[in-house]
């Protein structure tokens, strides 16, 4: 049975989510193709005046498969359905009402409690106009779709998806000669509930590949049919979902939902080459560093563009991410690791600890962490190290003031106009930014409601929910 911590419930900026679906099957009533429970049904969801303005008669066929040990399959004739279909004005909301079930689907997500009011309305309605008795099948499922990260290999997802789900893509021989690859589980939710989880990688018709988590939670078996405990059952569901979510993603993947900001400035700068970022010196894990002296050399060592790109370059090997950005982090602040872990406020020696083990920060330290990291990171690209070094400790509160007393929110604010700036002297892909309204910036159709764990980036990464 499926036994995950409970997931961050915040909202994700950003989502990869592509489509949300949620259905509830019963026994088969024919009633329901006539105009009038048709048209009752379009009026107790609002009608002309509510969210699905246009009413059409669907059409649809069931094969019937019978299988008998010792015997091939026998086919009956296909029977055709009568029904109705329910659509939003800009058809991102679909509500499907066929004889034997009650589906709800949409490609503009925003979170569970409005998609849960959607589909408990539509099932009121249901339960008043139609009446079903027996439930034999409910599911909620949600595909989500990673598409922007510019990804041309297998081997190129390794930092965003958990190496257990990738398997031999994640292999250091194999991976790179891996062309695709795709997997289908099927998990125990407990309480006669199942997830078939499917997962892979899709080719893009650019060439690039993108890579799909589609999470089916189902519960299957004739049972009385109650309004009350289909919707707890779907309630439980969206925690699954969201529980699979963040087991499947990496902290790196999810910080790429965080920032709309960090993933434009992202794409353009990869066309003027590597991530410009500030350098970071390589150590062994036994290695004795003393926490009271500052990482690396001076950020006014690397004041120009060129130099920091050419440091970027440089190879870099940690068992802990967060560790190589925490290191990374202190060295851009010149502060030693335990003024870094003050400034974060995590224990002096936890990032240690993250390296000896190999393990990545809980949440509530990853996202200070991560959230801190990305500002940086986008700072040194765009306008260089010294700079960024100067903007840090200006004014009263000073961005660094503001981070160190939790206010990050306040100092993204402020850095806002120098990362959407024209820098002197820069052209070719940033130039791009220059134009860039960050509220005219267009986001996904479809919205991950929480973020499951809340963290922000660490080199770029499936919300549900």
């Amino acid at each position: 049975m499926l036994n995950l911590p409970e997931p961050d419930r915040d909202q994700l900026p950003r989502s990869p989510l592509e489509l949300v679906v949620c259905q509830v099957r019963f026994e088969s009533i024919v009633g329901i193709s006539e105009t009038a429970r048709g048209l009752a049904f379009y009026e107790a969801l609002g009608g002309r005046d509510g969210q699905y303005r246009n009413l059409i008669q669907a059409q649809s066929q069931a094969l019937n498969v019978t299988f008998a040990p010792g015997a091939s399959p026998t086919f009956a004739q296909p029977q055709s359905l009568s029904g109705w279909q329910l659509k939003s004005a800009d058809e991102n909301w679909e509500v499907e009402l066929m004889p034997d079930h009650l589906g709800l689907e949409t490609k503009a997500y925003s979170t569970w409690q409005d998609f849960r009011d959607r589909f408990s309305a539509a099932l009121d309605a249901l339960s008043e106009i139609v009446g079903p008795t027996l439930e034999h099948r409910i599911g909620l499922r949600y595909i989500d779709r990673i598409a922007d990260l510019e990804i041309a290999s297998p081997a190129g997802w390794t930092p965003y998806i958990a190496p257990e789900l990738l398997g031999s893509v994640a292999h250091p021989t194999l991976g790179g000669a891996i062309l695709t690859q795709q997997q289908q589980v099927l998990i125990d939710l407990g309480d006669d509930a199942r997830c078939r989880f499917a997962h892979g990688l899709l080719k893009a018709d650019n060439g690039q590949l993108h890579y799909f988590l589609d999470y089916d939670m189902h519960r299957e078996g004739g049972r009385a049919f109650d309004r009350q405990a289909i919707m707890s059952k779907l309630d439980e569901f969206n925690t699954d979902a969201l529980k699979l979510f963040q087991a499947s993603a990496t902290d790196a993947l999810l910080a790429t939902f965080t920032h709309t900001w960090k993933s434009l400035l992202r794409s353009q700068v990869q066309a003027m080459g590597p991530l410009l970022i500030g350098p970071i010196r390589e150590h062994s894990t036994s290695e004795q560093m003393d926490p009271a002296q500052p990482v690396g050399g001076s950020l006014r060592e690397h004041s120009t563009l060129l130099e920091v790109g050419q440091a970027a370059r440089r190879e870099r090997t940690f068992r802990s991410r967060a560790y190589g950005q925490f290191i990374e982090l202190a060295q851009w602040l010149e502060r030693s690791r335990a003024e870094t872990a003050d400034l974060l406020e995590i224990g002096r020696t936890t990032p240690s600890a993250w390296e000896r083990e190999g393990r990545e920060p809980q949440p509530r330290h990853a996202r200070r962490l991560y959230q801190t990291h990305a500002l940086l990171d986008s700072l040194i690209s765009r306008q260089g190290s010294a700079e960024t070094h100067r903007w840090l400790h200006a004014g009263s509160p000073s961005p660094l003031e503001l981070i160190a007393g939790g206010r990050l929110d306040l100092a993204e604010d402020r850095a806002h106009s120098l990362i959407y700036g024209h820098p002197a002297g820069a052209t070719g892909a940033i130039d791009a930014l220059r134009a860039a309204d960050p509220a005219e910036v267009p986001l996904a159709s479809t919205g991950r409601p929480v973020r499951r764990r809340k963290v922000t980036a660490r080199t770029s990464r499936r919300t549900s929910t």
